[in-house]
């Protein structure tokens, strides 16, 4: 026998007091049906599968497109901080923010999926940044005004969660997916709501920085798993405490600029003529615009603005500050991310 999901009247008694737009509370058959019982083939990303579901979609009887996101694990056992989680997504409404459906629990503990919880979400065709960056992508190469576009909205969507006192576990360009007119919706940010936060903002060498409280990884494990990734992404000083704070995120998306950049996977060091980190490679390449030219990505086939690209190059080595301080908030990123023309 299927377990139900969790009511949401329930956890709005439990937990918190819930906005008026409602998630819809899935049962599991509806996602085994909707993914072919998780059938591999609709496996898209790391215990993420796409699927469709017939339910009322923006007040019309339709079968819609989702992705499922399966929580398992340790992630899956914190029940309490997962329902924080799913009632602080229902609060979140950005265009450039990928939009919860709805949620599935498995809590029958006689059931063998046990402690497993979804999250279904509106699914984005067009995929990832990096699948349109990777050398075997099935889509077309990204433009340059396209790029610069994506570069602005990711940074708007980045400064509205911290705004909300929201930042990921780790910003990536697999997490930054593109709709049908290919327009930004961040995705997996559930994992990394931080707070309170009572310090006021602080000034320092002329940079905002939010100031952000911050918190530790209960289980080193949770890094482990994606050292790889961890190791590309993340800033210098997060192996030192495995700590999230807003300014792991500004380092995140200087990598994320360069990667536009270049076209280059920083995860992937096969890529580079030189057995040097990905940063010093990028950066050694930012001091004039002849260098600069040699790794900005051949698949534009020149057909680039250097003035913009010397723009992005600027901000990104803003971004890669190795003191964390001395880093942008995501707000000034954005402003200035806003004053870059495409064309």
């Amino acid at each position: 026998m299927m377990a139900s999901c969790i009511p949401f009247s329930s956890l709005k008694e439990r937990y918190a007091k819930v906005p008026p737009r409602t998630l819809k509370a899935f049962k599991y058959t509806e996602l085994e049906k909707a993914t072919l019982n998780f059938h591999r083939s609709n496996k898209i990303g790391e215990h993420v599968y796409k699927g469709v579901i017939s339910m009322i979609w923006e007040d019309d009887h339709r079968k819609v497109d989702v992705a499922i996101k399966k929580l398992s694990g340790m992630q899956a056992k914190k029940c309490r901080e997962w329902v924080r989680d799913v009632i602080s997504l229902n609060e979140i409404e950005h265009p450039n923010l990928i939009k919860l459906i709805g949620y599935c629990a498995k809590d029958n503990k006689k059931d063998p999926h046990f402690g497993c919880r979804f999250l279904v979400y509106e699914f984005m065709k067009n995929g990832s940044v990096r699948d349109h960056l990777s050398d075997h992508a099935s889509f077309e190469p990204l433009g340059w005004e396209m790029r610069v576009k994506i570069a602005r909205d990711a940074a708007r969507a980045l400064a509205y969660l911290h705004g909300k006192h929201i930042v990921y576990k780790l910003f990536k360009s697999s997490v930054v997916l593109l709709d049908n007119q290919c327009n930004v919706k961040l995705a997996d940010y559930i994992i990394s709501r931080l707070g309170p936060f009572p310090s006021p903002a602080m000034e320092r060498n002329g940079s905002m920085h939010e100031a952000f409280a911050v918190a530790e990884f209960e289980m080193e494990e949770e890094i482990n798993c994606d050292l790889h990734e961890f190791s590309a992404y993340g800033p210098p000083e997060f192996f030192d405490h495995y700590k999230l704070r807003a300014e792991n995120d500004v380092w995140s998306f200087g990598i994320f600029l360069c990667e536009l950049l270049t076209g280059s996977d920083p995860s992937n060091n096969n890529r580079l003529r030189h057995e040097i980190p990905y940063v010093n490679w990028v950066e050694q390449h930012f001091s004039s615009a002849t260098r600069l030219r040699e790794i900005i990505d051949p698949r534009l086939r020149g057909k680039y603005v250097l003035e913009s690209a010397q723009e992005l190059a600027m901000i990104a080595k803003t971004c890669l500050r190795k003191e964390p301080n001395f880093r942008p908030s995501m707000r000034k990123v954005a402003a200035m991310m806003h004053g870059i023309s495409s064309a």
